[in-house]
């Protein structure tokens, strides 16, 4: 099997024991949950904590983590390493936390290797070159591996498709051109451009849970309320301070969102587009509010939890957009 890695970017675990204190739950296999329930490490965190494991109405099983408020893992000890590790070894871990943070694409051209931008050393480029890891990922992780297919033919929106080979096509502006200037003149060739402006600040809108007076203040161009903010400008103030000093990390998580293959997968692509158009645009925004580094990694991570590829408001907001555009 073909394996592709994105080119420039790096990964060695720092064992941060990040992604182990964020996720609520994580889905597990039977062979985790008969090992644990058996071994004294299971019996001493169920004796803890209760049982590890809930079994949902569809029948797949899942990690509880410490409590609703406390995302951490039961399973993750105090100096932020894993004890299923450390007491069963790697290959008794759910498949999700050996994989991580690889994510696998199967392409007709092969199968493209990427990684989750919430992870440390992928954030900071830091470690390995990701190919260096591709003897571990052949002979540890693809055999179990959670492997998402693109589907063929790849949903331009409701009623067009794509081939492959139309979808390479389309990939290449973004190795051509950059970020800005792909989205652009992809968004004009949709029709979108006319609601590039409505569409950012109603995802701006969406980001920071502006109150209703928003609106107001963006149609008449008054002040807009942002709570803990001392800005006093306008939209269209805002939008002349956005901040480009990340524009490089930017370009980074771009690029992994391309090589994911993100832009055909579990939605129309048109749907996607609007990932890529709206979330530089939103993190340049909040960072000229909140210039610091922290708070550019944390709209990046909001802003894909809202728009991203599994992003909670991103279709609501897309078939709003489709309709806008229908009725012109």
């Amino acid at each position: 099997m073909k394996l592709h890695f994105p080119y420039g970017h790096n990964y060695d675990c720092v064992q941060c024991g990040r992604s182990c204190s964020y996720y609520g739950t994580i889905p597990v296999e039977d062979r985790v949950v008969e090992t644990l329930s058996q071994h004294p490490l299971g019996l001493r965190v169920a004796e803890t904590h209760g049982s590890a494991f809930h079994k949902r109405d569809d029948g797949t099983t899942v990690m509880h983590m410490v409590a609703a408020q406390d995302p951490t893992c039961v399973y993750l000890d105090q100096d932020k390493l894993c004890k299923i590790h450390a007491e069963l070894g790697a290959a008794a871990k759910p498949t999700t936390c050996q994989q991580y943070p690889f994510q696998f694409t199967s392409t007709p051209d092969g199968l493209f290797v990427g990684a989750s931008f919430f992870c440390t050393s992928i954030r900071e480029n830091s470690g390995r070159p990701m190919y260096e890891h591709s003897l571990e990922i052949l002979e540890n992780l693809l055999p179990q591996a959670i492997i998402t297919q693109v589907p063929d033919p790849i949903p331009l929106d409701s009623h067009r498709t794509l081939s492959w080979e139309q979808y390479r096509q389309l990939e290449s502006r973004f190795h051509q051109l950059e970020l800005d200037q792909a989205c652009a003149q992809l968004a004009e060739e949709n029709g979108f451009t006319p609601l590039l402006d409505v569409a950012e600040f109603s995802a701006f809108k969406l980001l920071l849970s502006l109150p209703a007076e928003a609106d107001a203040a963006y149609g008449s161009g008054a002040a807009l309320p942002i709570p803990a903010s001392s800005w006093q400008g306008s939209w269209s103030d805002l939008k002349e301070a956005k901040n480009h000093a990340y524009d490089r990390q930017l370009e980074a998580w771009a690029r992994m969102y391309m090589h994911r293959k993100l832009l055909a997968l579990h939605r129309p692509l048109l749907h996607n587009l609007w990932s890529l158009i709206l979330i530089p645009r939103l993190i340049r925004l909040t960072t000229a509010l909140w210039p610091h580094e922290g708070q550019f990694w944390t709209s990046l991570e909001q802003a894909e939890i809202l728009l991203g590829s599994r992003g909670r408001a991103l279709d609501p907001l897309a078939a709003q957009f489709s309709q806008f555009l229908a009725r012109r």
